[in-house]
């Protein structure tokens, strides 16, 4: 089965993301598809910690196993070093690891977010040394994906408390967050009206003025997470 026509070109929907896993297990292998399913919860990645995921949950396996995956047909790379996974790919890859591991007494996802927070704290050092600013944008949403992960209801509050801020600062600031809610929306698949606001939020802040209206105007009169009430811009 070839991998479909669109993979890195527009996102892809679920059959064909599904149909897109089937062909990198059967060119990579089993050990290459545990390995990508652990490499979906970052929303995006970076080889040094492409290769932390190897070594913390496939001890033993081989190196090239992270080559597999950056360079297979299901990673677009960015540039200067970042690779992104198709998003739903990444979705189907995070419910495989869901039933992989269900068994085990603590979730693999968990896990994996544990070993990213504590990576994204490490990383922060580095990059605020050699004053990289793309990695340290980076870091930022890489800390965000794993607070969802780790704590929902935390990451749901204090995604609401900094879209509220945005909407009366620079429009740079809405289009971050906006962008944000892809990374993580899984995690965060409770607060449905609130990633809706997000993303009609980033719509307003790019100009996209009819998709941002479709999106805030089904939200009624504010959308509320916790104390924080956020009223449509």
């Amino acid at each position: 089965m070839p991998y479909p026509d669109a993979l890195g070109q527009q996102p892809l929907d679920k059959q064909q993301a599904y149909a897109a896993l089937a062909q990198f297990a059967a060119d990579y292998g089993r050990d290459a598809l545990l390995l990508l399913i652990h490499a979906c919860l970052p929303e995006t990645l970076r080889p040094e910690l492409l290769h932390l995921i190897r070594v913390n949950f496939q001890p033993g396996t081989d190196h090239s196993l992270e080559a597999d995956i950056l360079f297979s047909p299901l990673a677009t790379a960015l540039g200067g070093g970042y690779y992104r996974i198709d998003p739903q790919v990444r979705w189907h890859g995070l419910a495989l690891l869901r039933a992989r591991y269900r068994d085990d007494p603590r979730p693999r996802s968990r896990r994996v977010a544990e070993l990213l927070w504590r990576y994204v704290e490490e990383a922060e050092q580095y990059a605020t040394r050699n004053a990289d600013p793309q990695l340290a944008e980076y870091l930022a949403i890489q800390r965000w994906v794993a607070l969802a992960f780790l704590e929902p209801a935390s990451a749901a509050h204090a995604f609401a408390d900094a879209l509220r801020q945005a909407t009366d600062g620079p429009a740079a600031a809405a289009v971050r967050l906006g962008g944000l809610a892809a990374a993580i929306e899984l995690p965060l698949a409770g607060e449905q009206e609130l990633l809706a606001y997000a993303r009609g939020l980033d719509a307003l802040a790019r100009g996209q003025e009819d998709e941002a209206r479709q999106l805030l105007e089904c939200l009624g009169e504010e959308v509320k997470v916790g104390d924080i009430v956020l009223k449509p811009p």
